[in-house]
């Protein structure tokens, strides 16, 4: 009888593979980025660990939004992809998405111990030129009412912050080749 029901089991899961053709898989590779300055907020990064490229640099999440529910510890920054619509948008035409994790390992299975943001900007904003910058080029700077807007509540721009930081790493995602072997069979 077990053999039956890991068949159905086995059956289940292959329909359900063949039942999504449209189905596209998104494959992330973390490695030592080649130049430093493309994990900056104007190269609108996917990276893992350091600190947060906030892709809104005045806008920020408020402090209190950044502390684990749980322990009540500041959160650490764990990663963020740059995630673009695919499809026009007049408001999201920049969009990141940010993921903090409790300081508290063993807690991550647990509500509250872990958050995600997403920031969506136009592709006209006042922080980044419409057209690409140049690669090795530093962020535009912020203006005078920029900054007093921001003040200090990125905890991420403070020496303390140092010693919370994961190794910071370039996140590498390109979607899954469709590809075949030499006998005409579907990579798995």
């Amino acid at each position: 009888m077990a053999v039956d029901e890991a068949q159905k089991l086995d059956a289940e899961y292959d329909s359900d593979d063949e039942s999504s053709p449209d189905l596209e898989w998104m494959l992330g590779f973390a490695e030592e980025p080649a130049q430093r300055s493309s994990l900056l907020r104007h190269h609108f990064p996917s990276k893992v660990g350091g600190a947060p490229a906030w892709l809104d640099p005045v806008d920020l999440p408020h402090e209190d939004q950044l502390i684990c529910g749980l322990s009540g510890l500041p959160l650490d920054f764990l990663c963020q992809l740059y995630a673009p619509v695919d499809t026009p948008s007049a408001t999201a035409f920049h969009r990141t998405i940010l993921l903090f994790i409790s300081p508290k390992g063993s807690k991550l299975h647990l509500p509250g111990a872990v958050r995600a943001f997403r920031c969506q900007l136009p592709r006209g904003n006042p922080f980044y030129s419409f057209e690409p910058p140049d690669e090795g080029s530093s962020p535009p700077a912020l203006t005078l009412e920029q900054q007093t807007e921001l003040g200090n509540r990125d905890r991420w721009a403070s020496p303390e912050a140092a010693t919370r930081v994961y190794k910071e790493l370039h996140l590498d995602v390109e979607p899954e080749e469709d590809g075949y072997e030499e006998d005409g069979n579907p990579l798995h």
